[in-house]
């Protein structure tokens, strides 16, 4: 169903972190009541695998209990299939669904909290069996239930205006993220040689990888033979690429109830980061090689490439940049649902997300207190995105308290200022 031959406008709205019990799918509903959208994009985490005693109870919002309804997280083929079946019968992600085709792809929470292609922080096999069967059975679900093939990675071509990819970037070929190496850099002696080593070392790893050798090679190619006749090249991905360091101020605006647990891990991302590693080594900041390894691609390409990510459930847009030069831009899509990182700071979010532009160069703006979703408008000069905030979703509205639109022209390859 998808354009061929010139095209001189596409819609695509964008979506990631639908937590059910944490809110109603306000997003959903007013995505829903637009017509200047043709396809949406979901980046993952379209379900959450939690069990309702992993919810704190200012959590939980009255009328969105979920099925099954167990303390223990979902594990076989039945608990994904009745989550599924539970999140489907809400009646904005019908509308959704009925209005216009869907392209998605898995994040973590399709199975467990970040996942890796040999377990995941969140399965203990101790108590949770096998991983494989788990991860089976999570995959079978989420392909009965979701209009996606069983390839595990594609591109769409959007006419002569752009070509859309759906990538895989969480259990098939992922290796475990170096958060164990970094934790224990951090519990050293002295902190600061054993994280320049690990800077220098283990985080610099080649062999490290999102996607797989196979999917790299795959997507290079692919960028290669498209850039030549498709205007823009748009990966879906699950999680963010642009490089993201801890502001210095973030642990002084730590609300008391988050506890010292919270001061002190940020203390430490903030240690971390005036040496030069990130807030997140579950994200493509965590595999540097790999993530020069795709930029460069794109560059080699003389590709425009547009990132379309979530996972972070706050609002970002990143101008990437390797070796120097401009390599692209990232929309990063707040949460529809899922609480991002101001529930645990009590600082103006404005003086939050201010700071965070300030100590990331590739930022060039964030909102850290907003639901929603965003509208991807494409013309073969310009794509613009434009981030929804949902005033609710602790009742239903389809309300707005704001929106922000940022814009990339062809061939700059970093957002207008």
């Amino acid at each position: 169903t998808l354009p061929v031959g010139d095209v001189d406008r596409f819609g695509l709205g964008l979506f990631s972190c639908s937590n059910l019990p944490m809110g109603w799918f306000n997003a959903y509903a007013h995505a829903a009541g637009r017509d200047d959208l043709d396809l949406w994009l979901h980046v993952g985490d379209y379900i959450y695998e939690y069990g309702i005693a992993s919810y704190k109870g200012n959590d939980l919002v009255v009328g969105r209990e979920v099925v099954p309804a167990h303390d223990h997280e979902m594990i076989s083929l039945v608990d994904y299939r009745l989550r599924f079946a539970c999140y489907r019968a809400d009646p904005d992600l019908q509308k959704l669904h009925q209005m216009a085709p869907m392209i998605a792809l898995w994040d973590d929470h399709e199975i467990t909290n970040d996942s890796w292609e040999g377990g995941a922080q969140n399965h203990q096999p101790s108590s949770e069996g096998d991983w494989n069967t788990r991860r089976t059975a999570a995959m079978q679900a989420y392909r009965e239930w979701l209009p996606v093939s069983e390839e595990p990675w594609k591109a769409y071509r959007i006419g002569m205006l752009a070509t859309l990819y759906r990538t895989e970037s969480r259990v098939l070929a992922r290796t475990q993220p170096a958060s164990a190496e970094l934790a224990k850099a951090h519990q050293a002696g002295n902190p600061d040689v054993a994280l320049a080593s690990f800077r220098d070392g283990a985080w610099q790893d080649p062999s490290a990888t999102m996607l797989g050798s196979e999917q790299e090679s795959w997507l290079a190619q692919q960028l290669k033979r498209n850039a030549a006749d498709s205007t823009w090249q748009m990966v879906g991905m699950g999680t963010i690429i642009g490089r993201t360091l801890m502001p210095e101020e973030t642990p002084g605006w730590v609300r008391p109830e988050a506890g010292d647990s919270t001061v002190n891990k940020f203390k430490r991302d903030v240690r971390a980061s005036k040496l030069g590693l990130p807030m997140w080594m579950d994200r493509w900041d965590g595999y540097p090689a790999a993530r020069s390894r795709l930029l460069k691609s794109a560059q080699q390409a003389d590709a425009d490439l547009v990132m379309l990510s979530g996972d972070s459930h706050n609002a970002w847009a990143y101008s990437l940049a390797e070796n120097g030069q401009p390599a692209g831009i990232e929309f990063a899509c707040h949460s529809v649902t899922s609480h991002g990182i101001e529930g645990q700071l009590g600082e103006d979010p404005k003086n939050v997300a201010a700071a965070f532009v300030a100590t990331n160069p590739e930022l060039a703006w964030g909102d850290t207190s907003h639901r929603g979703y965003m509208m991807i408008d494409i013309t073969p000069q310009c794509v613009t995105g434009e981030w929804l905030f949902m005033r609710t979703i602790k009742s239903r509205s389809t309300a707005l308290a704001g929106t922000r639109r940022m814009s990339a022209e062809r061939g700059r390859r970093k957002f207008s200022v």
